[in-house]
């Protein structure tokens, strides 16, 4: 079955909502553009009561990741945690994951904006930096819930970058994750040929937007770097220069290949034993849908697949600027676990 052919009739059982493209964000770039305008800000949180957590790394670095826990306001108690994972270059303020975090706060669920390593307000505590296989992290992450939320699981939903980290980690854990559900929005799959996909001529602005801010974060003073690393990191020109130059070596890879090759989800999914929503759209100028053509989804019966024909990278801007389908269809995909 090809792409094209995929519905969301056959992705599941779930009634899934139809997307239907907002005006004027038609076509993939513009719907991943969209997908990234600030049209929510952190101190639209404000009326939920919020913490800031900590949670060191045990790994001897020192390094300790950073938070922000939102609770609703009004709480339906049967509800599970949401940990909201960001994509490359992004923090707990990417534009998403406010809008996500605003979506399920009114929902009635509690909400865990992370930080990967090295990320957003993490920079100034770490020397290291997260990477697309720092799966270990996420023990940390998770580690910071509170135990009176813990009672009804943690649900984690990752995007792009995040989504590939999410699901290498439900892969590598099986039956023993520590989350009880799953969402993957426009995760890579294939590292190798995302990276080669952004060096396309059509990408230029993506890949400039994304490489200026992987330098910047790179080389923040808190960064632990030798001059050979820093210099790599700085003269980069593409996302391929920058992880065969800076990410590789740094993480003990031999190359950029060796890196994409390990870190990439693909060879985890058989593995993952939690129930996780899968959403991409065909029309995403930065993921290819080889990995999702290819695949064989009946070998895992916990993977949902929601294929949409339109939506971008981590898009899916509709007609309405507040609810963003994706978080719409996450919704309904964990009302669906939660029922007896």
């Amino acid at each position: 079955m090809t792409l094209n052919l995929v519905t969301r009739e056959t992705s599941t059982h779930i009634d899934f909502p139809k997307f239907e493209t907002g005006a004027p964000w038609w076509g993939g770039h513009l719907q991943t553009i969209a997908g990234a305008l600030p049209t929510i800000r952190p101190s639209d949180l404000d009326h939920y009561p919020s913490e800031r957590l900590f949670a060191p790394v045990l790994d001897g670095t020192g390094d300790t990741m950073v938070a922000t826990l939102h609770r609703p306001i009004s709480s339906d108690t049967s509800r599970c945690l949401i940990l909201l994972i960001h994509g490359v270059s992004g923090s707990e303020d990417s534009s998403y994951i406010l809008r996500s975090a605003a979506y399920f706060l009114n929902l009635g669920y509690p909400v865990l904006r992370a930080n990967l390593r090295g990320a957003g307000p993490s920079r100034p505590l770490c020397k290291l930096q997260y990477n697309a296989g720092t799966t270990d992290d996420l023990v940390h992450l998770i580690s910071m819930v509170p135990p009176d939320l813990r009672s009804n699981g943690i649900a984690a939903m990752g995007y792009s970058l995040g989504a590939n980290v999410l699901m290498k980690f439900l892969g590598e854990r099986g039956s023993s994750a520590p989350i009880k559900a799953a969402i993957a929005v426009s995760s890579p799959r294939d590292l190798a040929a995302v990276s080669r996909r952004f060096m396309r001529w059509d990408n230029a602005l993506f890949q400039f937007a994304i490489l200026s801010q992987l330098r910047t974060e790179s080389v923040k003073p808190a960064a632990e770097l030798s001059e050979q690393e820093r210099n790599a990191a700085l003269n980069a020109r593409t996302i391929w220069d920058f992880d065969q130059t800076f990410t590789a070596p740094r993480n003990g890879f031999s190359s950029a290949e060796d890196y994409y090759t390990r870190s990439s989800c693909a060879a985890f999914l058989e593995h993952i034993a939690v129930p996780t929503l899968v959403i991409y759209a065909a029309n995403d100028p930065i993921v290819p849908s080889d990995a999702y053509n290819q695949y064989r989804w009946d070998r895992n019966p916990k993977l949902v697949r929601l294929l949409s024909q339109s939506g971008g990278h981590c898009g899916f801007r509709g007609p309405d600027r507040h609810a963003y389908w994706h978080d719409a269809c996450a919704a309904r995909f964990l009302k669906s676990i939660a029922q007896p």
